[in-house]
């Protein structure tokens, strides 16, 4: 069940959506809201109210939710990004671009009159946005559901575009990356500045990295995740084109992982936030230290200071 986490953005975008479904089917919009509410079993009033920041209720049930983002991308009448920016606005995990995997997942839980959607349906979507990719839609292994989507953190979320520099050292950083992608892109747009560093993934370090895996996961694999979580990071400097984003690696397994988010305006409401990691256990365990701008100055300070000695050993990314 997704979490309306931004009802503006997705009620703005829900009403672009119906919009899209009236003027391909060139009917009103009243009259959409009343052929769709039978479709997804919901009242045409209920549709309504999620075109609403102040009616959109916190949470909407994944079969009618996505039963109309079906309708709308059925209709060929839309831009893609409608959807990546529709998704950025909930809590469902996602990725910038989305990739045919995560579209499919959305697609599956859709529910149009109590039914799941057929291989056609879905086909008549995926092939349109994704010129014909060829995804086995019977698979259970390769899409993934969303149940198993990590939900992305609103208050991180809002430190991200509440920022005037965003500092991040990571290792491979393949989840928050990705997760954050959206976030990330309107803070550039709107002018912070970003500066990442990770492990070199040619570099000796990435044989720390894989012996203190607690999953035991192969070094060969640990080196892809970087080098994917590099690409997309190039792929946002591209798409913002701001100059905003700087992206070093080193030749260092560090001991934590650093996300320092300046605030614009207020200093007091920057936030710093180290995890430990650690050997052999699963990163979700890891201690994590989160000092306080104010109350613990010193404590900020240093690891605004250890991310800049790190800075400072980096060099530029040559795939």
């Amino acid at each position: 069940m997704p979490k309306i986490n931004n009802r503006s953005r997705v009620a703005s975008q829900l009403q672009l959506g119906i919009q899209a479904i009236a003027a391909h089917n060139q009917t009103s919009q009243n009259a959409t809201l009343e052929k769709l509410s039978v479709a997804v079993s919901r009242e045409p009033s209920t549709l309504g109210s999620w075109m609403y920041a102040t009616k959109i209720p916190g949470n909407i049930d994944d079969g009618a939710f996505f039963a109309v983002v079906w309708f709308v991308l059925a209709t060929h009448n839309i831009s893609f990004k409608w959807f990546e920016e529709l998704l950025s606005g909930t809590n469902v995990l996602n990725t910038r671009p989305v990739t045919p995997d995560v579209l499919l997942a959305c697609l599956q839980k859709a529910r149009v009159n109590e039914k799941s959607l057929s291989e056609g349906d879905i086909r008549h979507v995926l092939d349109f946005y994704f010129d014909g990719n060829k995804l086995d839609l019977t698979s259970t292994v390769e899409a993934p559901r969303l149940h198993t989507l990590v939900p992305l953190e609103p208050v991180t979320q809002q430190y991200i575009e509440s920022a005037k520099e965003i500092l991040v050292e990571g290792i491979s950083l393949f989840r928050f990356i990705p997760a954050f992608y959206p976030n990330f892109e309107r803070a550039l747009t709107a002018g912070a500045s970003m500066r990442v560093l990770m492990v070199d993934p040619n570099s000796p370090a990435m044989n720390y990295v894989a012996y203190r895996s607690t999953s035991h996961i192969p070094i060969e694999t640990q080196r892809q995740r970087v080098i994917s979580t590099l690409d997309l990071l190039q792929h946002l400097a591209n798409e913002t084109q701001t100059g905003g984003l700087e992206l070093r690696v080193m030749d260092y397994m560090p001991p934590y992982g650093i996300t320092i988010y300046h605030h614009a305006t207020d200093p007091a409401k920057s936030s710093c936030s180290v995890r430990l990691f650690t050997f052999r256990t699963p990163t979700p365990e890891a201690p994590t230290i989160t000092p306080d701008p104010i109350d613990h100055e010193a404590w900020f300070n240093y690891f605004v200071e250890q991310f800049e000695k790190m800075w400072e050993i980096g060099y530029s990314w040559n795939p």
